[in-house]
């Protein structure tokens, strides 16, 4: 079960039941968001084309466009990038790129981090119109506040965004330019234009386009075509392939599926070990037994008679009461030393090998924050008396700490 939104002014949201590629209608109301599929209209949608050396390694090209747009765009971004070329020494990459605060804006509306992808109306809107296509063309979505374009054939080469003016005819009227303009750049003719988004409005304008209009019909069971039109960007998550999930929330998703396999590993092998130990841990009981019944022998001996000294008695006493403890390498218990950290930030990686390593890494949006976190958490590590390495990257603004737990024997 996964949840479809379209963040907007007002959130648009249904559930529906993915089942043999078969999507099931089932609420535009849900109470709690299981697996969240989000598009939203960004501020801005920045594209930079990025020349990168043909001699990098595939691993490093990621960190070198981002260290090239960090030294453009000085807001924290999250972007994506895809290859378009390949030349004597330098591949050509198109990166787009979203400002950070527009997904915090979101995170911090819906309240949850079961999410799976946050992408633009742009690419949902392409995503999902590209099902009913092969020649290039233009998709149009339609609601009170905004009109949505996006064009292409095999990818995303075009896209814009207006507020909705106020009459249909000034709506026909920017389609028209747009569906020029589209096609003086990517030189289609003919060109499809699709209509989706408010049906009244499209019924109205319909006529006045020129262009060959058509509105997509419902591929999903229990929702009929006007109904389809309302979510169609919605549904465009479900096929879109650009993803603008922010690092933080792929952490906290690696460290939870981690932490949930590391934890389910030590019950099943907790439940194993019981398992064949149940014999053994029985006859222990009884051991523990006859030694208590021995500690009350001895003491009711030294009360009665005095065949032996009294420190002789006591020596014995104090053999048969001293217990040794078994000190136990007990995972949990371990990572539960660092919970003070998580105010902070959230572990990404965990390795257990001789001792257990636990991974942070932050990125901050001023030099100053760092700074006065980075000196918190040394106070609070030292404090805790834990071991760590703490290593801070005053160019990219990020904080990256290694905390190690000592395994007890």
């Amino acid at each position: 079960m996964i949840d479809l939104l379209r963040f907007s002014k007002q959130i648009l949201q249904i559930r529906v039941i993915k089942k043999d590629k078969d999507i099931v209608f089932i609420s535009d109301n849900p109470k709690k968001i299981k697996k969240a599929y989000i598009t939203f209209l960004p501020s801005e949608l920045i594209t930079r084309t990025i020349e990168v050396s043909s001699k990098v390694k595939d691993t490093l090209v990621e960190s070198v466009i981002k260290a090239k747009l960090s030294k453009e765009i000085k807001e924290d971004f999250v972007f994506i990038y895809s290859l378009e070329s390949k030349q004597e020494n330098v591949n050509i990459y198109k990166a787009e790129i979203v400002l950070k605060k527009d997904i915090v804006n979101i995170i911090n509306t819906i309240k949850t981090k079961n999410i799976e992808v946050i992408t633009t109306d742009y690419h949902s809107l392409f995503s999902v119109s590209k099902k009913y296509f092969q020649n290039a063309f233009i998709s149009v979505y339609l609601t009170n506040e905004s009109i949505v374009y996006a064009g292409g054939k095999e990818k995303l080469e075009f896209f814009r965004s207006i507020p909705t003016p106020l009459s249909p005819q000034e709506i026909a009227e920017d389609i028209n330019r747009t569906v020029i303009y589209f096609k003086q750049q990517s030189k289609s003719n003919p060109l499809n234009v699709l209509l989706s988004g408010n049906t009244e409005t499209i019924n109205s304008i319909c006529e006045q386009i020129n262009a060959e209009v058509s509105q997509p019909l419902s591929f999903v069971k229990n929702l009929d075509n006007r109904k389809f039109n309302k979510y169609f960007l919605n549904f465009g998550t479900l096929f879109t392939k650009e993803n603008f999930i922010p690092e933080e929330i792929k952490n906290f998703k690696t460290f939870k599926k981690t932490f949930l396999l590391i934890a389910t590993f030590l019950l099943m092998s907790a439940c194993y070990l019981g398992f064949l130990s149940y014999k053994k841990i029985t006859v222990l009981k009884l051991n523990e037994q006859k030694l208590l019944q021995k500690q009350k022998e001895f003491e009711n001996m030294k009360n009665s008679v005095t065949l032996l000294d009294k420190n002789t008695l006591d020596y014995y006493l104090k053999y048969l009461t001293l217990q040794k403890e078994s000190k136990k390498s007990d995972f949990l218990s371990q990572l539960n030393k660092i919970r003070p950290l998580f105010k902070y930030f959230l572990p990404y990686s965990v390795s257990v090998d001789k001792n257990i390593r636990v991974f942070f890494e932050k990125r901050y949006p001023s030099f100053k924050e760092m700074i006065t976190q980075k000196e918190e958490i040394e106070a609070l590590l030292k404090n805790l008396r834990l071991n760590y390495f703490i290593k801070p990257n005053y160019e990219t603004k990020r904080l990256e700490l290694i905390v190690i737990l000592k395994r007890l024997k």
